[in-house]
């Protein structure tokens, strides 16, 4: 049985605290190393390699890492479209959230993630082989490439997800949205979805290596509908203000 205690309120849990995350970060590697291996060599197999890949990932995410880390709760399913693709525009507490979505998230859909993701080991070809794309913001032509291909995911059938914080939160409070990620949306005028996580920065916290198991709520919202053109400045923000007020009121306010 998981032990959901906070570490930090008793310093004599920081022994179990420091054994335990040498026990998770080894069993988290050597599942994730044989997955990434398993659904490489197979989906050579596959007509759509990508696809099984990310289904693969599905699996080790839902059935191999979670259990061990976090006890899930899954909220609003019932608003993601059907049929449609959407953008999933979701707060980014640690580097469990994508797990976590990846677990849980219905549907097919693809991370936009910053590029230095792809550069980490086993993760990083783990991600290429999945079909997940990488966005360098410091170079303008880069990321229009990056939004051009997401644009053709989404035209076959794809949802997208991106991060708007652009990085993790420190403390589990929700930053300030980057305007960039929402080009996508009025690019292409299909829906917007707003995720909202609680809980996994507490189970890693950004800067530490320390795990503890814990309690993750993802709240799913309702679709937000865009128009499809070129907008002003003002649109973009109060665009992105409103987005980021609906995560925000949908955040479980015990969690941060």
């Amino acid at each position: 049985m998981l032990c959901y205690h906070t570490p930090e309120k008793n310093i004599m849990l920081l022994p179990l605290k420091v054994i335990y995350s040498l026990f998770f970060g080894v069993y988290f590697l050597i599942a994730l190393a044989f997955s990434a291996a398993y659904g490489r060599v197979f989906s050579l197999f596959s007509k759509d390699p990508k696809e099984f890949m990310f289904n693969v990932a599905r699996f080790w995410s839902r059935r191999l890492a979670l259990p061990l880390i976090a006890r899930v709760k899954v909220n609003g399913l019932n608003n993601i479209p059907g049929k449609t693709p959407v953008i999933f525009v979701s707060n980014h507490q640690s580097n469990f959230d994508i797990p976590l979505i990846i677990g849980y998230l219905p549907g097919s859909f693809r991370f936009i993630v910053k590029q230095e993701y792809f550069k980490t080991p086993i993760i990083g070809p783990y991600t290429r082989w999945s079909g997940h794309l990488s966005i360098d913001r410091k170079v303008g032509t880069e990321a229009m490439k990056t939004l051009k291909m997401a644009a053709e995911l989404v035209e076959s059938g794809k949802s997208i997800i991106i991060f708007p914080e652009g990085t993790r939160s420190s403390d589990g409070k929700l930053g300030r949205f980057k305007r960039g990620g929402f080009a996508l949306a009025f690019e292409t005028g299909i829906p917007i979805v707003p995720l909202a996580i609680s809980g996994t920065y507490k189970i890693m916290k950004r800067g530490s290596f320390l795990l503890w198991p814990g309690k993750v709520t993802l709240n799913v919202g309702k679709p937000i509908h865009i128009k499809a053109g070129k907008p002003n400045k003002e649109i973009y923000r109060s665009t992105t203000e409103f987005v980021r007020q609906k995560i925000e009121e949908m955040m479980v306010k015990e969690e941060v």
